[in-house]
């Protein structure tokens, strides 16, 4: 079984990017990786809505993927999000819930 820790340590020595986000859109965890991406720390990014990196989707959007994750249907999409220097990264995105 695994314990936080070990879920801690496998997202951080991921080489793909992972965020973490709750029910509300809220960032709650990230990788170095993720970060190293988008030019932002993980302290920069937990706290703040997956909308201010999102490129494309507005909190709406988002609010829209995640109800349907609640529902049970996981998505798999493209979008782009912005790296701190206002370049824009295109990224491959699967969500699921854990629940």
């Amino acid at each position: 079984m695994l314990h936080a820790d070990d879920f801690h340590n496998i997202i951080q020595t991921s080489i793909d990017a992972f965020l973490l986000v709750d029910l509300t859109g809220t960032i709650i965890e990230t990788n170095d990786t993720y970060c190293r991406m988008v030019g932002y720390s993980s302290e920069q990014l937990i706290g703040s809505h997956i909308s201010t990196v999102d490129a494309i989707e507005n909190p709406e959007d988002v609010a829209a993927r995640i109800a349907n994750v609640i529902k049970g249907k996981p998505q798999r999409f493209e979008t782009v999000h912005r790296h701190r220097d206002g370049s824009f990264i295109e990224i491959e995105a699967s969500i699921n819930s854990s629940e």
